[in-house]
């Protein structure tokens, strides 16, 4: 989804600067906003800090957001999907969106807490009557191995070049629109 943003912002911008729609502020406005909306919704829910785990009930899983506390029942998970944030041209560890029944969303970066949603997850799954939480594939991954940081971090390498080569393309496609 961030990558449709990206495109989204880089084909409408320079296209719109050469060749200017009959309002443009707003049509520049929902390009930019089109390519930072779907990063801005993964980052308010990204843990800062420290998790914690409560005494009384270990499935409750607390830790300081963006936009307040947030605390995740783990034994009730809906939902993970992963984000990784991009900073100083890499990208830094990928975060677990821990999603559950009632809706709170939590983005867990530590390995702690990797391994907390894992334990939660196989114990989930190990009861019959709370439905299995649905995971995508790349957290998926994130859950079964733990790569190098030697890997992670030639993989952000590899990523960085790819989004600026599309971006690039795009740019070229948009300015050639624009020309004709």
């Amino acid at each position: 989804m961030l990558y449709f943003g990206v495109v989204v912002a880089l084909t409408l911008g320079p296209a719109l600067w050469v060749r200017p729609a009959p309002d443009p502020p707003f049509v520049l406005f929902v390009a930019f906003v089109g390519g930072l909306l779907p990063m801005l919704a993964a980052t308010t829910c990204s843990a800062r800090g420290p998790l914690r785990v409560h005494e009384a009930d270990p499935n409750l899983l607390t830790a300081r957001t963006g936009t307040g506390e947030r605390t995740v029942d783990l034994g009730q998970i809906a939902r993970i999907s992963s984000f990784e944030f991009l900073s100083r041209g890499t990208y830094d560890s990928p975060a677990l969106i821990v999603k559950d029944r009632r809706g709170v969303r939590l983005g867990v970066t530590t390995l702690e807490g990797y391994r907390l949603v894992r334990d939660a997850v196989e114990r989930q799954a190990a009861m019959p009557v709370v439905p299995a939480p649905r995971i995508s594939r790349t957290a998926r991954r994130i859950l079964d191995e733990a790569l190098p940081a030697w890997w992670e971090f030639l993989r952000g390498w590899a990523y960085s070049l790819y989004g600026t080569a599309v971006g690039v393309a795009c740019l070229i496609v948009a300015l050639e629109v624009a020309r004709t």
